[in-house]
């Protein structure tokens, strides 16, 4: 595959309701719906940015702050801001919305790491990401920490896993 430029962050955004089907006993979202809605905004992202097909590899962080009523609506924003050889992580915003009054709040943060991949499900390289603002500088240091953070805990588990045999 020849090189690719770099490329602009890009930003995916969706909005959904919440409908009675997808609460709980406490008449908020589930949070494993929240999560599939993460996921695809995540999968979405990645996909307009490297234009490849694409799998979720990690959820390194998902931070559940408020929780989302019955009936409110639900506006997802996801960005690229890590790329690495095959891999983009995208952080992903939530906020609830009061159809009553149009009040936001935020109420999760998650960074989906995800890795273009091939039809026979080999990873491909994807274009290295364009940073060039303030914001988008900080975005990258920050997605750096967590993939560090990722790789230390991915090792400690392998020793744990070759220590327990």
């Amino acid at each position: 595959m020849p090189n690719r430029p770099p490329q602009p962050p890009i930003t995916v955004e969706m909005n959904d309701l919440v409908l009675p089907a997808y609460t709980n006993r406490y008449n908020a979202l589930f949070g494993g719906k929240l999560m599939e809605m993460i996921d695809k905004a995540a999968a979405m992202c990645a996909i307009r940015y490297c234009h490849e097909h694409v799998v979720t590899a990690s959820v390194e962080a998902i931070d559940f702050h408020t929780p989302i009523k019955a009936n409110f609506l639900v506006h997802i924003c996801a960005k690229t801001i890590y790329v690495g050889r095959s891999s983009m992580m995208i952080k992903v915003i939530v906020w609830s919305e009061n159809p009553n009054n149009g009040e936001r709040t935020h109420c999760c943060t998650s960074f989906v790491t995800m890795v273009a991949i091939d039809t026979k499900g080999k990873p491909q390289p994807v274009p290295p990401l364009r940073v060039t603002t303030p914001q988008e500088q900080q975005d990258w240091k920050t997605a750096e920490h967590i993939r560090q953070a990722a790789l230390d805990r991915r090792s400690r588990e392998k020793q744990y896993e070759n220590s327990s045999r």
